[in-house]
Parts: structure tokens; C-alpha cells; sequence
């Protein structure tokens, strides 16, 4: 494009023209060109160089310092240092210091975990509840709603799990209800079954 104007001696609106572009981002390149040579022609940061509107140092360090002393939110800030509380959020976070857990780090301890030396020293029961439907699932609203009051006569049933806590072997039974009959019931059945996975139970966790 330069090239074109100072070389070919090409009318600038010609040049503008034929790149599809503005005659002034011509005119632009060429001042450029001339004043800096090629190192004139590189990218450039479309930053301003200056921002009259920026919060003062002074205010940044003292925002900062407010920060790290007590636990104050930004709108306390904002109308301490009578700024925007967006203003003293920008700040904040660009120190990493928005969130409490910033200036007051916790010690990360390591997960307090267990597990039993052997299968069936302990296993956990839980027992979950599940509707009935019986239509499927509609996506229109009001139809939606009709559907629910239609699935309230459908009842419920609950999934009874058992897990070791081991090894994580674990079976499932979907009774009628939850009442010690059923959770009888499945333990039962449990404890007839996992003798043929190796798993002698000594203890139950509900």
C-alpha cells in the first residue's frame, strides 16, 4: 500500500480504493512510513497512552492496604475512598486479593479418609427414594403440570443400597417402601450374598 503511493505515485483515494479501506488509514501508513521506515509499519497496541480517569496510585496502594488490614467489602471501600465500587473490584483483582480467601489462606489439610483393612468390616446402607411416572417426561409447560398431578397417584418406590466399604462391592434392591420390613429384608439378603463374594459383614453403618 505504501508501496503504491511513494513508489508508483498512485493518488491516495485510488490506493484507499483498491485495498477497500479509508483514505485517512492510507494516509495514516504513509506518515508512518515516512517518518519511521519500516519499523513504522508494525503492529501497535491500541492502548492509550494516557487515561486521565485513572484511579491515582495513591488510591490504588491505599485500597490495597485497606484490603489486606480488615475484611471490609468493596462497597465499604467505594464509599470510604469515594470511588466506584467497580473500581475498587477492578483493583482488587487485578492483586489477587477479591476474594477473602486471598488474604487469609487457609491450610489445606489432607482429606480425613478411611477405609477398613478387610471386606465387610464395615459396610453402609442407604436407602433413596424414587418416583413413580406414568407418562413420560412433557417439555410444554402447562402440559408439564398436568403431567406431575397425573404422576402423583403413581406412588413411590426406594432403591436400597448396600456398599462395602473396602472394596465398594455393593447390591441394590427397589422395594416398596422404606420401613424396617424392607431394609430388613434386603440386609438379609445381603449378607446371604456377599459370603460367595468373600465378604464376611461385621459391621453396619446407616
Amino acid at each position: 500500500m505504501v508501496d503504491c503511493v511513494l513508489v508508483q505515485k498512485i493518488k491516495q483515494y485510488k490506493v484507499a480504493a483498491k485495498f477497500n479501506i479509508h483514505t485517512q488509514t492510507v494516509r495514516k501508513w504513509v506518515k508512518r512510513f515516512k517518518k519511521e521506515g519500516e519499523l513504522g509499519l508494525e503492529n501497535r497496541s491500541s492502548r492509550r497512552h494516557s487515561h486521565p480517569n485513572a484511579t491515582p496510585p495513591e488510591k490504588v496502594k491505599e485500597i490495597i492496604n485497606m484490603r489486606k488490614e480488615g475484611k471490609m467489602t468493596g462497597d465499604h471501600f467505594a464509599r470510604e475512598l469515594n470511588i466506584t465500587q467497580r473500581t475498587v473490584c477492578r483493583h482488587l483483582i487485578e492483586v489477587k486479593l477479591y476474594r477473602q480467601k486471598d488474604i487469609e489462606p487457609r491450610d489445606k489439610d489432607p482429606p480425613q479418609r478411611y477405609v477398613y483393612e478387610a471386606p465387610g468390616d464395615m459396610i453402609h446402607l442407604d436407602i433413596k427414594t424414587l418416583e413413580n411416572f406414568n407418562e413420560e417426561g412433557i417439555r410444554d409447560e402447562e402440559a408439564r403440570n398436568r403431567h406431575k398431578s397425573a404422576n402423583k397417584a403413581a406412588g413411590t418406590q426406594c432403591m436400597h443400597v448396600v456398599a462395602d466399604d473396602q472394596s465398594r462391592y455393593a447390591t441394590v434392591s427397589v422395594l416398596e417402601d422404606e420401613t424396617a420390613k424392607s431394609v430388613t429384608k434386603h440386609l438379609i439378603e445381603t449378607f446371604q450374598h456377599y459370603p460367595s463374594k468373600g465378604i464376611a459383614v461385621k459391621r453396619v453403618f446407616n
